[in-house]
């Protein structure tokens, strides 16, 4: 079966159509459904490595056509359980193995340690031939200076409350191009009746003030402050108790991570994120996530960490 595709709008006449309007039926062009899905799934590549990581782990996944039965993505049930994955620095090759319950590959960080300046490459081959490929190289560590602790008044349900964020602060190496990505959690204590597990923990979310990447792009060599990073869900009242649930909270401590990352990872979490602020917006412009895998889609990078806690009263 065939599907007639036309540019045409229906015109509804009693009279001859003008010849203008009749050209339209020129337009018309038949097309092969079989052909609409013909581009087959390839492989999908994710893997970050650090020097302060304790494992090497690859994700390797199928990606799904976009006219296909299915709608998954990078999922367990896209996994590619049988490639053949190794990481090499140059001097040493490293073979992966697949772990099954977590549906990824991996090997212990002792048998090829990430190093500052090294350049590491990965291949992945299949039974069936198929091959993708990719490199990085791992940016300098960028130390954190300091976390700012702080808070804004905000009207919440009619009532003035203040909102308590997180900042860090660095200074950017000058004379190169140099990419970040902050991260952190925050641990609080909960008082209230029952509770089994009285300190808990939350992840910083840059949700509301643009994201946790930054480059240095006009400030190279200069110190540098993170978007504000919230504790989600946590608001106080005038008193500096904050009431949620029935509960009383307390943050005790913020731990922050600032990532010194290669240029590839920086793009990649950038799309990510933006492609996440436009979902389900039949609006918005689709937001293409860029791949350096040859043979494949994803993404192969590398990154420093850097780690501050701010211990509070």
């Amino acid at each position: 079966m065939r599907h007639l595709l036309t540019n045409c709008f229906p015109v509804l006449v009693l009279l001859s159509l003008p010849a203008w309007l009749a050209g339209c039926d020129s337009l018309r062009q038949e097309v092969d459904p079989s052909r609409l899905n013909r581009e087959a799934s390839r492989l999908v590549v994710t893997s970050f490595l650090s020097p302060q990581d304790t494992v090497l782990a690859v994700k390797i996944s199928r990606s799904q056509p976009v006219l296909g039965e299915e709608a998954s993505y990078g999922t367990s049930g896209n996994s590619v359980p049988d490639a053949t994955v190794t990481l090499s620095d140059g001097t040493k090759v490293v073979a992966l193995t697949y772990n099954a319950r977590q549906a990824y590959y991996r090997a212990d960080i002792g048998q090829l340690p990430i190093r500052a300046g090294r350049t590491y490459t990965l291949l992945v081959q299949t039974p069936d031939g198929e091959r993708a490929e990719s490199s990085c190289t791992i940016p300098g560590p960028v130390a954190l200076m300091s976390i700012v602790y702080d808070s804004l008044t905000e009207n919440r349900f009619g009532q003035q409350s203040r909102r308590y964020f997180a900042r860090g602060l660095w200074v950017d190496p000058a004379g190169q191009a140099n990419y970040y990505q902050v991260t952190g959690k925050y641990e609080f204590l909960v008082k209230g009746p029952n509770l089994l597990i009285p300190r808990q923990m939350g992840l910083l979310s840059f949700n509301d003030e643009g994201n946790s990447l930054k480059t240095d792009q006009s400030v190279d060599g200069k110190e540098m402050v993170s978007n504000r990073a919230f504790m989600r869900g946590v608001y106080y009242s005038n008193t500096g108790q904050v009431a949620n649930s029935n509960n009383q909270f307390q943050i005790t401590s913020i731990t922050m991570n600032l990532l010194s990352t290669d240029q590839a990872y920086y793009r990649y979490q950038d799309a990510v994120s933006r492609q996440a602020e436009v979902s389900g917006n039949p609006f918005a412009e689709p937001v293409p996530v860029p791949s350096n895998i040859r043979g494949g889609l994803g993404c192969f990078a590398g990154y420093n960490r850097s780690t501050l806690i701010l211990q509070l009263k």
